[in-house]
């Protein structure tokens, strides 16, 4: 996780942030949808009976298509006119720069707007119940901080960390609890399997030494018994 700058002020507030909360939650137990603000558009979804207790599906503002025209665009274009003067190098950036396009959506994730109509879209289809009241809170709260993090970049880099780091956390909560008890066993194993290994070899010491004291005894012995009679009896005075 990339630490935040040192050199501002990080802000995840939202000045909207508080009365969006608490009318989305209004809206909740109020069993009322809320409308976009006028002038911000309506979701196509809102032509008809909007579902009761839901904040609406965010709406998309990223703007898909690249219109040329503008003065901005215009400069754009002699700046690249100059910089590819010849169709190969047109072709060889144009290669570069979809060559990353895709490998940018391959490594995307869900798309976020996707992920809340679906979701708003489970939480309308559940019964009247308080289960729907729960969800619908929920789903309300999140749409609040949603709306904030679209404008934040803190909040929107903040919220991913907290929840992305969450969802890590218990994803892999298990395995790691698994990964240390088996460490612990096998430290367990390891060290009376080293112990017993140590313990044989000291034994196997201890007999060898023996072993070997014995064997110089015994030459000795019968060394001593080899000599003539008088050489035993002077070497036992």
């Amino acid at each position: 996780m990339e630490l935040p700058s040192l050199t501002r002020q990080m802000s995840i507030g939202d000045r909207d942030f508080a009365q969006r909360l608490a009318e989305g939650q209004a809206v909740a137990a109020g069993g009322d949808v809320q409308h976009p603000a006028a002038g911000e558009g309506e979701p196509e979804w809102l032509s008809g009976p909007p579902p009761a207790g839901l904040e609406p599906v965010p709406e998309q503002t990223q703007q898909e298509d690249y219109n040329c025209g503008s003065d901005d665009d215009d400069y754009r274009k002699e700046e690249l006119k100059k910089k590819y003067s010849d169709l190969n190098s047109k072709t060889y950036r144009m290669k570069e720069l979809m060559t990353k396009q895709a490998t940018m959506a391959n490594q995307a994730g869900p798309d976020p707007y996707d992920l809340m109509e679906k979701m708003h879209d489970d939480v309308d289809a559940i019964e009247d119940d308080d289960e729907k009241t729960y969800s619908s809170q929920m789903y309300n709260a999140i749409y609040a901080q949603y709306e904030s993090a679209r404008k934040n970049e803190d909040l929107r880099n903040f919220l991913a960390d907290v929840f992305g780091g969450l969802r890590d956390h218990y994803d892999t909560k298990e395995e790691k609890v698994a990964i240390k008890d088996e460490i612990k066993i096998l430290t367990e194993l390891y060290n009376e399997q080293e112990e017993e290994q140590m313990l044989a070899a000291l034994a196997k010491k201890r007999e060898d030494r023996k072993l070997a004291l014995e064997t110089k005894a015994a030459a000795k012995a019968k060394k001593l018994e080899a000599r003539p009679p008088a050489k035993r009896a002077k070497s036992k005075e």
